[in-house]
């Protein structure tokens, strides 16, 4: 973690001495996800990204190529090669969804995935040809449960190859992906 401004750098996170895939910072800078190979395993990490103190380790039966805190800091969503999403709640460590994606003309990898600025949606971006979106429905306090996030499928932009990149806005009414179709759609 380096400060930009001072030119610095802050901490060193040895617990990720896995190849790193994916880093994350959440949008209040207090917690960094990690997303790794590790010898063929996935990892995902969450650290207090002020103390480096390590909250929360998942292992993954492949490497993780994406890791993404929501604006609020309650949802760490990770996925990649194990060609599926999973959610975990930040609070209680608990593992809140997860989601598999079935592979087409070649495997379902995830390299990418954006929240909405309102964490209000999750896109996913998979090699299968499809950006997927989700909404995420808060029924409850994070921690308090396994249930107080709800996720629906709202949509699918299929593409005409893999999918690389998704971004949102800032409420989830526009989605822009990109991909190996050499296009950007918006």
């Amino acid at each position: 973690l380096h400060n930009i401004c001072a030119g610095t750098e802050l901490s060193h996170f040895t617990a990720a001495n896995d190849v790193v895939r994916s880093v994350h910072l959440s949008a209040d800078s207090s917690q960094m996800a990690i997303g790794s190979d590790k010898l063929g395993k996935g990892c995902v990490c969450l650290y207090d990204a002020n103390s480096g103190t390590l909250l929360g380790e998942w292992e993954h039966p492949k490497p993780v190529w994406c890791v993404r805190l929501s604006p609020v800091g309650d949802v760490v969503a990770a996925a990649g090669y194990d060609m599926k999403m999973t959610m975990y709640d930040t609070h209680s460590l608990a593992k809140l969804h997860e989601f598999a994606y079935i592979p087409k003309a070649g495997p379902a990898f995830i390299w990418s995935m954006g929240f909405s600025e309102d964490a209000s949606h999750l896109a996913v971006g998979c090699w299968n040809g499809n950006a997927h979106l989700y909404k995420l429905h808060r029924d409850g306090e994070p921690g308090k449960g396994d249930d107080w996030l709800r996720v629906e499928e709202v949509a699918v932009a299929p593409r005409k190859d893999r999918v690389y990149a998704v971004a949102l806005d800032k409420e989830a009414k526009h989605l822009c992906v990109g991909g190996r179709d050499k296009t950007c759609a918006l």
